[in-house]
């Protein structure tokens, strides 16, 4: 289990908040030896629009209430259930 902690190193992405129902998605990267996470748009992002992504909390993470009001909403953060993963194919 890999966990970002943006206390020791971070960008301007540690503003991004969480969402049920994401803009944006993470990609796990290697730059020069160094993992990198990149952010990058799922849809056309409205100007006014908050930038957001699923923070997908692992196991062993302390279940958190989710306010992110999405209609998929699954009400705290955390890793995605098996059964939702099935369901998308």
């Amino acid at each position: 289990l890999e966990m970002i902690d943006p206390s020791r190193k971070s960008s301007m992405g540690r503003f991004l908040n969480h969402s049920c129902d994401p803009n944006c998605e993470t990609q796990r990267w290697r730059s020069l030896g160094e993992p990198v996470v990149g952010i990058f748009a799922k849809r056309d992002i409205q100007p006014d629009e908050e930038f957001t992504f699923d923070y997908q909390m692992g196991d062993g993470a302390e279940q958190k209430k989710c306010r992110c009001k999405a209609a998929n909403c699954r009400g705290f953060l955390g890793k995605k259930d098996q059964d939702e993963d099935s369901d998308s194919g």
